[in-house]
C-alpha cells in the first residue's frame, strides 16, 4: 500500500501519523526510530517524543513507510568558485537532505533574512555585497542552519 508518515505541526510540536489509502481495518501499526521498532507504539498515532536528530517510519501489515527526518545540516555551493569579480553573476545554492523537503532562506550576517529560495542569485554582483552569508533549512521536524561563506567582491 502508499503507506506514509504524515506530519502535522500542532501548538506542542510536529505530530506523525501513519497513513494509506486502502486502510482496512484498525489493526496494530509499529513505529520505528532509526530503524529499531519501539514495541509500546501501535497506535496509527506516534505518540512518543520526537527528536529532531531522529527519522521516524511507520509499518502496517508487513509493509514499511519510508522514514521522516528532520534536515541534514545544509551544503552551500557557490558558482562558479574561484575569485567573484565585480559585475558578476554569482549563485548561493542551499541543499539539505530532509523529509518532508526542506524550506530554504538565505541570510547576510547582521542582516534580516534575505530570499525564502534555495539559491540566492546576484545578477551583477558589487562591493557592497561582500560579507558572510549562510542559509537555513527547516521542515515540520526541525531547523538547520548551514556553514558561512565568505564573499570578497574584488574590483
Amino acid at each position: 500500500p502508499d503507506l506514509q508518515v504524515q506530519v502535522i505541526w500542532s501548538s506542542t510540536g510536529p505530530k506523525l501519523i501513519c497513513h494509506s489509502s486502502c486502510l482496512r481495518s484498525r489493526s496494530s501499526f509499529g513505529w520505528y526510530k532509526n530503524e529499531t521498532k519501539i514495541k509500546e507504539e501501535t497506535s496509527p498515532s506516534y505518540r512518543g517524543h520526537i527528536d529532531p536528530a531522529d527519522s521516524y517510519s511507520c509499518a502496517y501489515e508487513g509493509y514499511r513507510s519510508l522514514p521522516v527526518y528532520a534536515p541534514m545540516i545544509p551544503s552551500v555551493l557557490m558558482s562558479p568558485p574561484g575569485d567573484i569579480m565585480k559585475d558578476c553573476s554569482v549563485t548561493l545554492t542551499c541543499s539539505s537532505d530532509a523529509k518532508p523537503a526542506a524550506k530554504y532562506t538565505w541570510y547576510k550576517k547582521n542582516q534580516t533574512l534575505l530570499i525564502k529560495e534555495p539559491q540566492l542569485v546576484f545578477r551583477s554582483i558589487q562591493s557592497s555585497d561582500s560579507g558572510e552569508y549562510y542559509c537555513t533549512a527547516e521542515n515540520e521536524l526541525g531547523r538547520r542552519t548551514s556553514e558561512h561563506i565568505f564573499i570578497n567582491v574584488k574590483c
